[in-house]
């Protein structure tokens, strides 16, 4: 069984793995909190390097989801995961969480309103954003686009670099938001597992790589067919089945 360990593992997305991970690896999880759960630490990946690349060593995956309100203090804990990763051997796969906020795409505008407001049975016509848009839309996505580049650099000294763009994920594991054009974006509980699975087990993968975190929405607005070509991706997930009932 596989060693993965996970930071933010208390985070939306990190409860979302335990959960999914728990029986098909051997899960180390880290985060600022409290808790009593197995193989749990409670550990500061920004103020804690030592600690943290010792927890770290015989580790065949790296997640990581932890983030700060301080963006001086995220690119701080970046750096420290990279650094960790590339001083343990073997190295560990490095799964970097990004954002769709990296790609600069404000969703519920046109043109890709019109995919959100489902006014097009045919979206061909508008095309899908790829993972070669650069484009932050704000401080976080700027972060979010450094993580990216740094990833980059250092795949180029050893590590294998995965950055997933994750869309919209939360608790309730639903498209139906208020937030304009969410269901465009959405990524399923069950897709966000697939999708991780898939990036610890996949062969022969490019040294750094970039994917959309989304599921198989209608009208979404992700070009997600890197994902479904290199990892074999294959989201169950349709946000259009909340939308017709």
């Amino acid at each position: 069984m596989k060693r993965v360990l996970v930071t933010g593992a208390k985070g939306t997305i990190g409860n979302i793995l335990t959960n999914g991970l728990q029986s098909h690896y051997q899960l180390t999880l880290i985060d600022k909190i409290e808790s009593n759960e197995v193989n749990y630490f409670k550990l500061d990946v920004t103020e804690l390097f030592d600690d943290f690349k010792e927890l770290l060593q015989s580790h065949d995956g790296l997640i990581h989801l932890a983030w700060d309100r301080s963006i001086i203090r995220s690119k701080k804990m970046i750096l420290n995961v990279y650094e960790a990763a590339l001083g343990v051997e073997p190295h560990p796969r490095v799964i970097m969480a990004s954002s769709i906020h990296a790609a600069g795409v404000d969703w519920s505008r046109k043109p890709y309103s019109l995919i959100a407001d489902r006014k097009f049975d045919d979206i061909r016509e508008i095309s899908l954003i790829g993972v070669d848009k650069r484009m932050p839309d704000s401080a976080y996505g700027e972060a979010k686009l450094w993580m990216e580049d740094l990833g980059r650099w250092y795949s180029k000294r050893g590590l294998e670099v995965i950055c997933i763009r994750f869309g919209g994920v939360n608790q309730e594991d639903t498209p139906l938001t208020n937030e304009k054009g969410y269901h465009s974006i959405w990524l399923s509980h069950r897709d966000c597992v697939q999708m991780i699975k898939r990036c610890i087990e996949a062969k022969n993968l490019p040294s750094f790589t970039i994917f959309y975190g989304v599921s198989n929405n209608k009208h979404g607005v992700y070009d997600i067919s890197n994902a479904r070509k290199i990892l074999n991706y294959k989201p169950l997930d349709n946000s259009i089945r909340f939308l017709e009932t």
